[in-house]
């Protein structure tokens, strides 16, 4: 990973997108954090392909919309590749990692822990973000004002609210890790947000749309598929486990603690899925940058307000 000081450019840069949205205030709370502590996050310029994989999280009755997202240069997979399938060969076999199937399956459970370090030498973010449902009516209007919803407009609203959410985020980290003209190879889960497949080219139109708005650098293509579309490659499935497994936790760790985001240490009445998960997202190890959020609405209703979890109040 290369040192602060060998880049012109830093690990995170701030930038001023759409006034008072919600990629504003993404960036500029982690861009604080990144002052902070800028050993703590990798840097990205330089990499010329980069791999992200998305997913989400957040039943009807849950007060939060979690997008779990994982972005690493694609020159460090390989290696991952290898520890991945030396993982299998040991005892998850065939097994994908999901957090839903963690629960009642113990050799997904004890594997967990040794899937989530096996990331650790990745060079990227891997990043979960929670928002309050009471922001979904700022992020449509921001949206519907800069001409957002044209790729969507046949979508049922909550699929849009979730299109809506993950382009925002995976183009915020994009923007704020990412040299200009970079390539990216996109994958994620088959669901009802890019199935039919016409869904996920209106979800990838809508990504390349906001990637382009959201910031300042120009970026090159983005390709894109589903874990189904490889045939169900085991390697495809567990990049996009990850982002799974990170916003299925903070969404339960946010269940548990009571919206509270700022708690020493996970609490003992976590689920305990969640409780390893969490636990490794505020651990920093190796060259993945791993950065866990709140976004609730703040005292002005037409913006929010970003917590980081951390492990230090």
């Amino acid at each position: 990973m290369k040192g602060h000081a060998a880049t012109e450019r830093p690990a995170w840069n701030r930038f001023s997108g759409l006034a008072n949205n919600i990629a504003d205030t993404l960036n500029e709370a982690i861009h604080a954090r990144y002052l902070k502590r800028p050993q703590a996050f990798c840097h990205l310029a330089g990499a010329k392909k980069l791999l992200l994989t998305a997913d989400y999280s957040g039943h009807r009755m849950s007060p939060y919309r979690t997008v779990g997202l994982l972005l690493v240069n694609k020159d460090d997979v390989a290696p991952w590749k290898s520890r991945l399938q030396h993982l299998r060969k040991g005892c998850l076999g065939r097994r994908r990692l999901s957090y839903k199937d963690l629960r009642h399956d113990t050799i997904r459970r004890k594997a967990l822990p040794h899937f989530l370090a096996s990331a650790d030498r990745l060079r990227g973010y891997c990043l979960a973000v929670a928002f309050a449902k009471n922001l979904d009516p700022l992020v449509e209007d921001v949206a519907d004002h800069k001409g957002l919803l044209a790729p969507l407009a046949q979508w049922p609203k909550p699929l849009r609210l979730w299109g809506l959410y993950v382009t925002v985020v995976a183009a915020t980290l994009i923007q704020s890790t990412c040299s200009a003209d970079a390539d990216f190879v996109f994958f994620t889960d088959e669901d009802e947000l890019v199935s039919p497949r016409e869904r996920l080219e209106q979800f990838v139109t809508l990504l390349r749309v906001v990637v382009r708005d959201i910031g300042p650098n120009q970026y090159g293509t983005i390709t894109y598929g589903t874990a189904g579309m490889t045939g169900n490659n085991l390697f495809v499935e567990d990049m996009c486990a990850v982002p799974d497994l990170v916003a299925g936790a903070l969404t339960d760790y946010l269940r548990s603690a009571g919206g509270e985001a700022t708690l020493e240490v996970p609490s003992t009445a976590l689920d305990p899925r969640a409780r390893v998960v969490i636990d490794w997202m505020l651990t920093k190890a190796g060259g993945l940058t791993r950065l866990a959020a709140v976004d609730d609405a703040a005292p002005a209703p037409q913006i929010g307000r970003v917590r980081l979890l951390r492990r230090d109040p």
